[in-house]
């Protein structure tokens, strides 16, 4: 049975749902695609997930969420809630980072575009 949870993130509530395994597949694959990090990718991709993982897991576009007054502290909960509820997704993205650092460590193209490590 999957796993459900809500948090409430400036007065909305929001729904965290695990993916399922072709969920999961089918979104380390559009990862390999993406052309561009976004801002919420730069400030969270390397400790929790891309943007476009959280909101298949939300299904909620990040930018409803936020308004002018919105800052990183405010969207920590949900992407700590989206690692809570899929455990097994943390662990490929963690195994994804360690193989991407390999790689670019023997001159690899990795093709991911995973913000780098601070």
């Amino acid at each position: 049975m999957r796993k459900l949870s809500e948090i409430k993130i400036g007065g909305k509530t929001v729904v965290v749902r695990e993916l399922t395994v072709f969920q999961v597949e089918q979104q380390l694959a559009a990862m390999a695609g993406q052309e561009q990090p976004t801002t919420l990718d730069w400030l969270f991709a390397q400790d929790y997930m891309p943007q476009a993982v959280l909101e298949k897991i939300t299904e909620v576009e990040m930018q409803t969420l936020l308004t002018e007054e919105t800052t990183p502290s405010d969207l920590e909960p949900l992407y700590k809630e989206a690692l809570k509820i899929n455990p097994f997704l943390a662990g490929a993205l963690s195994q994804m980072r360690k193989i991407a650092t390999l790689m670019e460590g023997l001159g690899i193209p990795t093709g991911l575009e995973l913000p780098p490590s601070t």
